[in-house]
């Protein structure tokens, strides 16, 4: 910075500290000094301007072709990005209806055993008691009545198994299912974001105040309106007359 500006702006920051407005000789300086600080701030702006307008420029100039090059990139990325996380949530459907389908067949499969153990189980229980009787029985008709119904229920508990088995040879194989899509230093992560569908029905915790819209009103009106909610007062500040 030019060096006697700088001298010149420390010593009226000194002067502006150790001064107070005491009186009407007080009151002139301060005055004297706000007015040589709002020309001295001027300066300070004229020559800094050409210095910050070359850097701006050429930190623009970096930041452009920064930009570019990134642009070229993300874009080509965000491609990737969508063809890669379809492709991955379309094989984590198709896995997840394998594992859908390979449990309503297993389910199956457990319910078709089960009903035949209970059938079987019965015919057995049949079988085994016409057995029992038929050990007790002294008349001969009867005992080979006996045996017979242990006969015919042992066969018919024979069959329910045999059936049962041939229903599940003829059930649908039990579905694959395909393995996870390898990540390969990828992975994939939510990212939930939302669309305006009816602004008027927003709850107010989400609304924000427009402050810039209130400011505009304000300075406008004057003092002049009241807003609900808001308080509007007049905060003074010195300036340059011209």
């Amino acid at each position: 910075m030019n060096i006697e500006l700088a001298k010149q702006s420390t010593d009226l920051v000194v002067r502006a500290t150790g001064l107070r407005v005491i009186d009407e000789a007080s009151h002139s300086l301060a005055t004297e000094l706000r007015l040589a600080g709002t020309g001295m701030i001027k300066q300070i702006k004229e020559y800094f301007f050409k210095i910050k307008y070359d850097a701006h420029a050429s930190w623009k100039g970096i930041c452009d072709a920064e930009t570019a090059e990134l642009t070229k990139i993300t874009l080509a990325l965000t491609v990737l990005d969508r063809d890669i996380a379809g492709y991955r949530a379309e094989q984590a459907r198709i896995r997840q209806e394998a594992v859908d389908k390979a449990r309503r067949q297993e389910e199956e499969r457990l319910r078709l055993e089960q009903e035949a153990f209970r059938k079987a189980e019965e015919k057995e229980r049949q079988a085994r008691e016409a057995t029992e009787r038929a050990a007790r029985e002294e008349n001969a008709a009867a005992r080979r009545k006996a045996q017979e119904e242990a006969a015919r229920a042992q066969a018919e508990a024979d069959r329910i198994i045999a059936k049962a088995a041939a229903e599940e040879k003829k059930l649908e194989p039990v579905a694959v299912v395909p393995e996870k899509v390898a990540n390969d230093g990828l992975a994939m992560r939510d990212n939930w974001t939302f669309e305006i569908v009816d602004p008027a029905v927003i709850p107010r915790d989400f609304l924000l105040i427009d402050e810039v819209k209130i400011g505009k009103v304000v300075r406008a009106a004057r003092g002049e309106i009241q807003i609900p909610g808001v308080r509007i007062f007049n905060n003074p500040s010195m300036m340059k007359m011209r």
